[in-house]
């Protein structure tokens, strides 16, 4: 899948991930952008060939996601610990890294290149599907499948988000 769909179905896993867990609207906002940032560092790792990107064996593998997130949990919390960063933060916060990560896979998967989930046991690429990874439909479904759900849980969290939802028209 393209990029910006990765971006954005990542930021819908952490607003997803925050109001299923009533969070405040500032974790709301921080869990949105771990959803995308993991998302941008899997995608670092492609390489350009001549049928479009080459995908890295480690950032798309299920270890890779996995090593990723730790690190990544592991280096925020260490920056938090003067910001006083609790454990729920931090539980929140792997969770997150790894759900869009692997709703990261889940979507490579779909596309012809496949992705190397067992990597570095098996070298093998696995693809559920063989689409596009720059098909717009499968895209713009991807993107829909997403942002549908999230508006709705958005809306059932009813903070300012969701009053903000129903002065636009979206929901009564």
């Amino acid at each position: 899948m393209k990029l910006i769909t990765h971006l954005v179905t990542g930021a819908c896993v952490g607003t997803i991930l925050s109001a299923v867990f009533r969070s405040p609207p500032h974790t709301m906002v921080y869990l949105t952008g771990l959803g995308v940032f993991i998302n941008y560092v899997i995608d670092l790792g492609h390489a350009h060939g001549r049928f479009g990107p080459k995908r890295s064996a480690f950032t798309h593998s299920a270890l890779g996601v996995l090593i990723i997130s730790v690190m990544s949990t592991v280096a925020i919390h260490s920056l938090g610990i003067y910001l006083r960063v609790t454990i729920a933060q931090t539980y929140l916060t792997l969770m997150t890294l790894i759900a869009s990560g692997l709703v990261h896979l889940l979507l490579d998967s779909l596309t012809e290149g496949g992705i190397y989930f067992l990597w570095p046991f098996k070298k093998r690429r696995y693809a559920l599907a063989h689409i596009d990874y720059d098909d717009p439909i499968a895209n713009s479904l991807a993107i829909i499948a997403f942002t549908l759900p999230t508006l709705y849980l958005l809306y059932m969290y009813r903070g300012v988000i969701g009053e903000w939802l129903v002065r636009l028209g979206l929901f009564r």
